[in-house]
């Protein structure tokens, strides 16, 4: 449809599954994870089936849960 209409999606987000606690966790915030819980097998197949060219990749774990050489 977006090809049709002449539009190039160049970026999605946001791919949060690669990290093991990967759901929202902020205090009295609740977040619907339907939109967001896709695994990375479709994550990709949907950034190819897009033509997309760039993807974010973040998660909700808690701070200080990994270090930056873990990340």
């Amino acid at each position: 449809m977006t090809s049709d209409a002449g539009i190039t999606i160049t970026y999605s987000d946001p791919f949060v599954r690669w990290a093991e606690d990967w759901k929202l966790q902020l205090p009295g915030f609740e977040f619907s994870v339907d939109i967001v819980g896709f695994n990375e097998n479709n994550a990709f197949r949907m950034a190819s089936a897009l033509e997309v060219t760039y993807f974010t990749a973040w998660s909700g774990f808690a701070n200080g849960r990994y270090s930056v050489r873990q990340i």
